[in-house]
């Protein structure tokens, strides 16, 4: 989610509890709701050091809470008369509300953390959604104008935004009742779904089956069930098997459990094996010989098969770094 909703998110959730306007509860809400993404820092690290850790960590309940509970204490050095504890509280809520959003999204996090490392998704909404980032901008607004009573507002606010996702949370019950209706998406080995960016009706069923992977569009509305993707997965190459033990790929394999492999030249006579997960692939049409990924993880290998570089490439940029020893 968007770091604007992230900010207004937790300003509603900590002002619903804020009758007062206490000192520092503000800005205590507004830190706390962007605090869990601190986890950025690794990113220099590589992208797939930085996802496989992202769903973790400041990521979950207790990170929300330890982290909420820092941010009160700084917020706290800067603020003359506050209440600490208070401020603590108001960070908190607005960091478990920034987690909150984030699964809802479609984002698999592990809430339990370190406890269960279980991860979750209720993927009512895309990630970056114009119509809820419209919402969240009408409701700073809102928040702005009616200052004397802003926790009534608050409140108000995110009474509508539960019922605008309780509709949402209809909808996707109708895509999942559709899925189990259809004969084709019998027993996958592994599945997930994502709401589609810009609509209100359709989400996207990811599955992986004993021969491969597949992705249908399914329509809440009409139950319709499209295919979009259908990609064979065969035996391991034996490089395949030896990109295995590359950090880029046991990070990756880690947290994506729709991932597979292709092998393609690489320069100097050698060979790139690149893994990618079916939910950031497309094809022109289901079955096409040619798939294209906004994201692969993997190396390049040599002649004798000896790995030379590991790369991560991202749509804006490859990170290329010494292969693991």
């Amino acid at each position: 989610m968007d770091p604007v909703s992230h900010v207004v998110m937790g300003r509603l959730v900590a002002g619903s509890i804020d009758r007062g306007g206490r000192a520092g509860t503000a800005a205590a809400a507004m830190i706390g709701a962007l605090v869990p993404d601190i986890d950025l820092v690794l990113m220099p690290f590589g992208w797939d050091v930085y996802l496989r850790y992202h769903e973790v960590g400041t990521h979950s309940i207790a990170g929300a809470a330890v982290l909420g509970a820092l941010v009160g204490a700084l917020v706290r050095n800067f603020t003359a008369r506050a209440d600490g504890r208070r401020l603590a509280l108001a960070a908190s809520l607005a960091a478990l509300s920034h987690v909150t959003l984030d699964v809802l999204s479609g984002a698999r996090i592990a809430p339990a953390w370190p406890l269960v490392p279980t991860r979750v998704s209720v993927p009512l909404v895309a990630m970056g959604e114009p119509w809820l980032a419209c919402f969240f901008v009408l409701a700073a607004a809102a928040l702005w104008l009616v200052r004397p009573q802003r926790h009534h507002t608050a409140r108000v606010i995110l009474v509508l935004l539960s019922v605008v996702l309780g509709i949402r949370g209809v909808l996707y019950a109708r895509v999942v009742s559709a899925v189990a209706a259809d004969s084709r998406l019998d027993a996958p080995i592994a599945r997930a779904s994502q709401a589609r960016w810009g609509t209100w009706r359709k989400w996207d069923v990811f599955e992986r089956h004993q021969g491969g992977l597949r992705v249908w569009r399914v329509d809440a509305v009409s139950k319709a069930v499209v295919p979009v993707l259908d990609w064979p997965v065969t035996s391991e190459s034996l490089l395949v098997g030896h990109s295995r033990s590359l950090s880029t790929v046991t990070n990756f394999l880690r947290v994506h459990e729709l991932g597979f492999a292709i092998e393609r030249p690489a320069m100097l006579d050698g060979t790139e094996v690149l893994w990618s997960d079916v939910r950031f692939c497309e094809q022109e049409f289901a079955g096409s010989p040619r798939i294209d990924c906004a994201l692969w993880f993997g190396g390049v290998f040599d002649r004798e098969g000896r790995p030379v570089t590991q790369v991560v490439h991202l749509p804006w940029w490859t990170h290329r770094r010494s292969p693991a020893p």
